[in-house]
């Protein structure tokens, strides 16, 4: 089969012929009924030429129709035109529509969706992501997973903009504003590491330096040497674990000072209770260090 070529702009057959002269329509020249059973008869088998006016007017009508398809790619809507099924249009409003019936005449495309919808074009495979027209049906296929705007279910770890600290909006709290907020509220105090004692009445105070007495105090051994269970870092609570009854603690807490007494019968180390095994032993000094911890509101 033959492979036509576009071919080249020309201007149309007859555009500037002289009206009547050169270039009549057999409407204008035979009226409309008769002028148009004229068109549909064509030339019939006569001796008598047809006028130059028809043959100047019959190409000058084609290439006018050619000029109006290559300028405009899509024929405008016709009122007059009858379309068939899949025939494409620019409809009034500027959007493209294919005839959904044959005999469409006379239905404006925008207000006749019965006669008229959208073109249709074949549905790219999923993940495309390129310049293709995208159709409803991929759209649907590519949201499907996706979570809803009304009350969503999130799955996996979900991330959201932390919001300033002085927000008091619905925005979403994340764990790093919580925290943020937290740290804004309270003030924490951490003594450095105290040697261990170890006569009958041993003090450990420090100056937190906050003019306030704290809500909150705790004093602790700190494991720097393994032993008795622990390993180098565990924290034992002296508060929850005396280890010995014949063991004396008392905390103090005041606007200056964090304050620990320990007392006992005889100049021993705090005892704690073994992590293996459970049963109060006696600590070695130089392996812990005590610690305070304070907070105030």
């Amino acid at each position: 089969m033959t492979t036509y070529s576009k071919p080249p702009v020309m201007p149309a057959w007859g555009e500037t012929a002289t009206p009547v002269t050169d270039l009549e329509s057999p409407e204008t020249a035979l009226g409309s009924t008769a002028g148009d059973a004229f068109v549909k008869a064509g030339w019939t088998g006569t001796t008598t030429p047809p006028a130059r006016q028809y043959f100047n007017w019959i190409l000058n009508f084609l290439a006018n129709a050619v000029r109006y398809f290559m300028q405009r790619g899509v024929v405008s809507y016709d009122a007059g035109e009858t379309y068939q099924i899949d025939a494409t249009v620019l409809g009034p409003d500027g959007l493209l529509y294919a005839s959904l019936t044959n005999g469409n005449i006379g239905n404006t495309p925008a207000s006749s969706p019965s006669q008229w919808g959208p073109i249709q074009t074949v549905t790219p495979t999923g993940g495309d992501n390129s310049a293709n027209v995208a159709t409803t049906s991929f759209v649907h296929t590519a949201v499907a997973g996706l979570a809803p705007l009304a009350s969503p279910t999130f799955t996996g770890t979900p991330a959201a903009p932390t919001p300033a600290t002085a927000d008091s909006t619905t925005k979403v709290a994340t764990t790093a504003f919580v925290h943020n907020v937290a740290a804004s509220l309270l003030t924490r105090y951490e003594s450095g590491e105290l040697a261990v004692l170890s006569g009958t009445l041993n003090q450990y105070t420090v100056a937190h330096g906050q003019a306030a007495a704290p809500f909150f105090t705790k004093w602790f051994l700190r494991c720097k040497t393994a032993e008795l269970g622990y390993s180098v870092g565990d924290e034992v609570d002296l508060e929850d674990d005396y280890g010995d009854p014949a063991n004396g603690y008392r905390f103090f807490a005041n606007a200056t000072n964090l304050r620990f007494m320990h007392a006992s019968s005889s100049p021993v180390y705090p005892s704690v209770r073994n992590a293996s095994t459970g049963t109060p032993t006696q600590i070695t000094g130089g392996n812990w260090k005590v610690v305070a911890r304070a907070a105030w509101m």
